[in-house]
């Protein structure tokens, strides 16, 4: 009759691991989908817009005034000629270069440079980044430049 005992002891105990074994699965199966589910996605970078940007415009007249970015050549308020975006690149080699340039908007609908002037009338296409007008090399923006996450 002992051994019965002792059998049905070991059962009743097999079945109690079994149930707590259970219980600590599910949950730790809970705390894991509580912790993932809280956790943030991925960060989103935020995009501004050319119409954010607030920038300086220079008409053929040298007059200078500020104004939202656009693509479009806004008309200076002093004399009515159309303005292009006034900014400065720096190249490694030569220092900080000003030019002048004019935004499009690519297949994605966003603005990007399309064109740079660093002699006046003189404009360029861009194709990847600015050159340096002195050596050639692609510029980095200069000055803190509203076209430095473009």
């Amino acid at each position: 009759m002992t051994g019965h005992l002792a059998a049905e002891a070991r059962r009743r105990q097999t079945a109690r691991y079994s149930f707590y074994g259970a219980v600590i699965v599910s949950v730790i199966i809970v705390g894991a989908w509580l912790f993932v589910r809280a956790m943030p996605g991925p960060a989103v970078a935020v995009q501004r817009r050319l119409t954010d940007e607030t920038l300086t415009w220079r008409c053929r007249n040298n007059h200078t005034f500020t104004e939202g970015g656009s693509t479009r050549r806004l008309p200076c308020p002093e004399c009515g000629q159309k303005s292009d975006i006034e900014v400065v690149y720096a190249c490694r080699e030569h220092g900080e270069k000003h030019a002048m340039v004019r935004m499009t908007r690519d297949e994605s609908g966003n603005a990007r440079v399309s064109h740079v002037s660093h002699r006046r009338g003189v404009w360029d296409p861009v194709q990847g980044g600015i050159p340096c007008p002195d050596c050639g090399r692609f510029m980095g923006t200069g000055k803190p430049s509203p076209f430095a996450d473009r």
